[in-house]
C-alpha cells in the first residue's frame, strides 16, 4: 500500500446510498484488516489515508462521511483544522489512540476503539452509531 489516499476501487461519492467511511491509519497491515472488517460488516465505501494532511486534501471531494476512524488521540484532533473539516462533513468520530482521554471523547459524543481492537469491537461501535450491518 502506498502512502497516498486510496479508495479500494470505489468512487469517492456515495452514489448508491452506502455510507462512506474514512480510515486514517499509518500501519498498512492494520489498515488492510480494518478495511476488510468494515467492508464485511456493512455495505460501505472506505477511504484510507495515512496522514491528516491527506485527509484534508480529499475531504473537499467527499460530500459527506458517515464515520471517520482516526489513528489520533483526543488532544491531537480537538480544535484542529481536521476536526472542523470532519465536523463539516457530518462524520461521526472514532478515535483509535489515546484511551487516557476516554472521558473527553465520550463527552464530545465521539467513540473510541482501544487497541488492540477486534472485528467484534468494530461491529459494536458501528451498532452503537446505528450503522446498518450485514
Amino acid at each position: 500500500m502506498d502512502s497516498s489516499l486510496t479508495i479500494r476501487n470505489k468512487p469517492l461519492t456515495n452514489a448508491n446510498g452506502h455510507p462512506t467511511f474514512l480510515l486514517l491509519e499509518k500501519n498498512p497491515i492494520i489498515a488492510a484488516d480494518m478495511i476488510d472488517t468494515l467492508e464485511t460488516c456493512c455495505r460501505c465505501y472506505v477511504i484510507h489515508a495515512t496522514s491528516p494532511g491527506e485527509v484534508l486534501e480529499k475531504l473537499s471531494q467527499t460530500p459527506t462521511l458517515a464515520v471517520a476512524f482516526l489513528e489520533m488521540s483526543f488532544p491531537d484532533l480537538d480544535g484542529t483544522e481536521l476536526h472542523v473539516a470532519l465536523k463539516h462533513s457530518g462524520a461521526r468520530i472514532v478515535l483509535t489512540q489515546g484511551e487516557t482521554h476516554e472521558a473527553e471523547v465520550q463527552q464530545r459524543g465521539w467513540h473510541m476503539l482501544v487497541r488492540p481492537f477486534s472485528d467484534e469491537m468494530v461491529r459494536s461501535v458501528l451498532e452503537e452509531m446505528q450503522i446498518p450491518l450485514m
